[in-house]
């Protein structure tokens, strides 16, 4: 993945975010903000797109990710213990989605997405439903704090955004929520559809890495 996922070339981040009114609040704008930072720091991509819709609908997501062809999708807000993603509805307020059409949305309507990021508390279970259609998914194994998420993100981008491979920035990504003295370390997983591809898998090219120290 990356701006290279093997091969293909990455050209847009797209930013999906829920925060139903009768949830608890979550930093939803300041993790965009912390991720727009990252990938677009000192060794970042000034080119690459990043697209956000601050209150996803279940009845406009189809539309959104079929026409804005992100490469990454990174879904920032609520899951149920039941591992169903929540999305509002026309009134603010939650409306869980059901594991498979979420899946199946990246099966036919998602066909340049290679990395899903579900920064959700239970995403796990949506995450093994969507891997069978796409490169690599982060879910999360159980609840997740807001603030060892928010770590979670912006190291992940920071570090692909740096040369790194996917299951390198992964790996510091955990370690950085442990470092900060934040819990949670342990939620983050990572699945990939071909074992083994994320540690071959960059978000920069070949020349645009910089040289092994």
């Amino acid at each position: 993945m990356g701006r290279s996922v093997g091969a293909v070339q990455i050209s847009k981040i797209l930013f999906l975010a829920a925060n139903p009114s009768e949830e608890t609040r979550l930093r939803l704008g300041r993790e965009a903000t912390e991720i727009k930072d990252a990938i677009r720091g000192k060794h970042g991509l000034a080119k690459i797109g990043f697209e956000q819709d601050h209150a996803i609908r279940l009845n406009s997501i189809i539309r959104i990710v079929h026409g804005e062809m992100p490469t990454i999708v990174h879904f920032s807000g609520h899951g149920s213990s039941e591992g169903q993603l929540i999305f509002e509805d026309e009134n603010g307020n939650a409306a869980p989605a059901r594991a498979e059409p979420i899946a199946n949305l990246f099966k036919f309507a998602g066909g340049s997405t290679r990395l899903v990021v579900l920064n959700a508390c239970y995403s796990a279970l949506q995450a093994e439903a969507i891997i069978e259609h796409v490169d690599a998914v982060i879910g999360m194994n159980d609840a997740i704090g807001d603030a060892p998420a928010i770590a979670f993100a912006r190291t992940l981008y920071e570090l692909l955004a740096q040369g790194a491979n996917l299951r390198q920035a992964f790996e510091l990504a955990r370690v950085s929520i442990d470092i900060q003295n934040l819990p949670d370390a342990n939620k983050p997983q990572l699945l990939e559809r071909i074992k083994g591809s994320a540690s071959s898998t960059y978000l920069l090219s070949n020349e645009e890495r910089p040289p092994p120290r």
